[in-house]
């Protein structure tokens, strides 16, 4: 069971629900290693809302990072308010508006990571008060922009195994 093994690894599964089926998604892995998503079905993400008190239980923690979570934009505010800086995966949706208690966001960008489309939603993301804007952007590297500078990585060639969650 996950609590088992979490618990080996010195995580607290206190707060673990398994009420619900698992999210998943069906991917299409291109021969360069990009992949893209044909169908997917968010599980228990569908619908989930952290309570207050699973929101208190996060004060002291470094960082949290969500994706797939409808309340985030409230999610963000409340644990703002408790210290506690939060980012959020938009993969490829791109949303800018109602984001500034978020740290950080990302993005999925399937061009160039200099693009004018990608440069225009990375000024908009730190115009709300967003710290960092990570795209990754597959075989074309990634990006990282702040409000002073952005740092581009390229892509290091690999043979592609597995690139579910590979960003």
């Amino acid at each position: 069971r996950g609590d088992a093994l979490g618990a080996q690894r010195g995580l607290d599964a206190r707060l673990m629900r398994s009420e619900k089926r698992t999210a998943i998604a069906l991917l299409r892995v291109l021969t360069n290693g990009d992949r893209s998503v044909v169908c997917d079905d968010q599980g228990a993400c569908a619908g989930y809302e952290p309570s207050d008190s699973d929101l208190d239980s996060l004060i002291g923690a470094s960082y949290v990072h969500s994706a797939n979570l409808g309340s985030f934009r409230e999610v963000a505010a409340k644990l703002r308010e408790r210290g506690v800086p939060m980012s959020y995966d938009f993969s490829t949706t791109y949303e800018t508006v109602g984001i500034g208690d978020l740290d950080a966001v990302f993005y999925s960008w399937p061009g160039e990571p200099r693009a004018p489309d990608l440069l225009a939603i990375a000024q908009e993301a730190l115009a709300c008060g967003v710290q960092r804007v990570i795209a990754t952007c597959g075989a074309n590297g990634s990006i990282v922009f702040d409000q002073e500078t952005s740092t581009e990585a390229s892509a290091v060639a690999i043979e592609p195994v597995d690139t579910c969650g590979a960003g």
